[in-house]
């Protein structure tokens, strides 16, 4: 056992809501729930003062060729123990297992760009081909140094792996209004397999479509408790913002909150290809209902920001907010469809109070 660091102590202590640091550390993970809360840095504000090896894995192989996965799944096979991880971003604790092997893909870095992809399929546009250790902002960000600049249907976090998981979740983010799912962007796959009665498949890289990059629009929006205290006032906005949602998806937009009591942050309705004043004004055209009008209606307060910018890249820089790490949280997801708006927006509109409140 090693003799106790002070000085990393406090290393630890300091970059422990940094979710770029934690994706550094080999076996570190973003939210502690799915460790049990074991080793926490602070325990005295943790839910257990012990330090066990819990739910972090047991080996780790920081992959630098092709061969070194290959030769890890075939380890992990033959020995039964699970593998996981890529670059280790997971709220809900898929980077980590009891008894596993953790492959870091970090290293994985390359990217290329082409103007016109000849591959197969009939896309003939541009295209980039992805390392399996590139994550979330590093990809836009080279995208933009391209002549010129483009775009790629990525995710708003930056440390997510964008070769891994972000891509088979289905990959959602904000071009997806325009352009799909980043899913629907994959044009290749370069696999790593292992042979064996079970059938193992590794990412070592993949090539998806690029775009142009385009003058883009946000607007930030809020109504929260420095604009009413009133309950049944606050929902009542909430449920005339939840109710335009297939409006939003079916102008182009892509709308980015977070709900809470007395908390509704918009941050933000998103355009990426055109102006947002027939959408957010008090003047709407016939193509759009502005859902500032309903609230006005219903004399529900607000804040409301607009931001233009000559590229989404731009947009995308100035406006999206980073998650902290270090939290012990559960989450989730759901996906309505705009059948489940248009018929049940007043039942779903409640369920998101019952369970917020």
């Amino acid at each position: 056992m090693l003799p106790f660091d002070a000085a990393k102590c406090v290393e630890i202590q300091t970059n422990w809501g940094d979710k770029q640091w934690n994706n550094d550390r080999p076996i570190s993970n973003l939210w502690t729930f799915w460790t049990n809360n074991t080793c926490h840095p602070f325990p005295e504000s943790s839910q257990s003062s012990s330090c066990a090896r819990g739910f972090y894995g047991d080996y780790v192989v920081p992959a630098k060729t092709r061969e070194h996965i290959k030769y890890t799944i075939d380890f992990a096979r033959q020995n039964k123990l699970p593998l996981i991880r890529n670059t280790g971003h997971d709220f809900i604790g898929r980077t980590t297992c009891w008894g596993s092997i953790i492959l870091n893909t970090h290293v994985f870095k390359d990217v290329t760009f082409v103007k016109k992809y000849t591959g197969p399929g009939t896309w003939r546009g541009g295209a980039a081909t992805v390392g399996a250790g590139i994550q979330g902002r590093e990809l836009p960000r080279l995208a933009n140094k391209q002549r010129p600049p483009q775009v790629v249907v990525a995710g708003e976090c930056p440390t997510v792996g964008f070769a891994s998981g972000y891509i088979l979740g289905g990959g959602c983010g904000p071009l997806a209004s325009l352009y799909g799912m980043a899913a629907d962007q994959v044009l290749s796959f370069e696999v790593v397999t292992a042979s064996g009665k079970t059938f193992h498949l590794c990412c070592d890289s993949l090539t998806v479509k690029t775009y142009n990059d385009l003058p883009s629009s946000a607007v930030i929006f809020n109504v929260n408790f420095t604009h009413t205290i009133d309950f049944e006032l606050y929902w009542k906005g909430v449920d005339a913002f939840h109710f335009l949602s297939n409006r939003y998806v079916e102008n182009g937009l892509v709308v980015h909150y977070e709900l809470s009591p007395l908390r509704l942050h918009v941050q933000a309705f998103l355009n990426p290809k055109r102006p947002l004043r027939s959408s957010m004004t008090n003047q709407p055209t016939n193509r759009r209902e502005a859902p500032v009008r309903q609230l006005d209606a219903g004399g529900i307060p607000y804040s409301r920001e607009t931001k233009q910018f000559q590229t989404f890249f731009d947009l995308y820089v100035d406006d999206f907010e980073d998650e902290g790490s270090g939290a012990s949280a559960l989450t989730g997801g759901w996906i309505y469809t705009r059948k489940d708006i248009a018929q049940n927006a007043t039942a779903i509109n409640a369920a998101q109070r019952l369970t917020a409140e």
